[in-house]
């Protein structure tokens, strides 16, 4: 269970970066 939540955080992280360095110019 605990691998599974670390899975899911990780790809959370990863849209937030890819979100920011899209609203980067």
């Amino acid at each position: 269970m605990g691998a599974i939540k670390e899975g899911v955080i990780l790809m959370l992280l990863d849209t937030i970066r890819e979100a920011k360095e899209i609203r980067t110019p």
